[in-house]
């Protein structure tokens, strides 16, 4: 599975844009990762901490319904505001009346409180995502996947080698951001299955 990484990003398609969105499914895309932050009670789609400025909602966002599988790269999410942000973003997904089976949720915390809301808030079959952008946190990883029972990683895909695969083999493997067909190859004669890519569409794979 192919996920527009933030859309599909061109000189009229700002990152995270609705533009984006829309060009990701003219392009093909039935997958899009994005990113969401918690702002003054709304959940906003950014990369980085908004300023301001008008910026998408996430229920504006779901505008393709259930023709899409969603990655939901959660930017500011973590234990002090898990409860609030979660039920915002349950809310919207509610509201646009999208499968939580078309939902994967992402966060690079590791913090035990985000996973039990998660659960609470969605349900125990939520597909919650530990994400990992730091060689040096990957034992930390580990040890987190276990201890709170996660089955999908979002890594770097430069981290990803067969060593990588045997140490997380009860998890499936989102890889970001593969913008190379001979690397998505590799990733995926070792098992990963899941990727982020900026232009990679999925016709010039499949």
């Amino acid at each position: 599975m192919i996920f527009a990484h933030r859309g599909l990003v061109t000189k009229n398609s700002p990152e995270n844009s609705i533009a984006s969105l829309e060009a990701a499914y003219q392009a093909g895309f039935r997958s899009i990762e994005f990113d969401l932050w918690l702002s003054e009670g709304k959940i906003l789609i950014k990369h980085n901490k908004p300023e301001g400025e008008i910026l998408p909602t996430l229920c504006e966002y779901l505008r393709f319904g259930n023709e899409m599988t969603y990655w939901l790269d959660c930017k500011n999410l973590d234990g002090s505001n898990a409860k609030d942000t979660l039920e915002l973003i349950f809310y919207e997904i509610q509201k646009a009346k999208i499968d939580l089976k078309k939902i994967f949720l992402a966060t690079f915390a590791l913090d035990n409180e985000v996973v039990t809301q998660a659960r609470r808030i969605f349900g125990e079959d939520i597909k919650f995502i530990s994400a990992c952008r730091e060689r040096e946190k990957i034992a930390e990883l580990e040890r987190f996947c276990v201890e709170s029972r996660v089955k999908f990683l979002s890594v770097f895909h430069e981290f990803i080698d067969a060593d990588f695969i045997k140490k997380f083999s009860n998890q499936e493997i989102f890889a970001w951001t593969v913008n190379d067909v001979k690397r998505l190859q590799e990733l995926a004669a070792l098992g990963v299955k899941h990727f982020a890519s900026d232009h990679l569409l999925p016709s010039t794979i499949f």
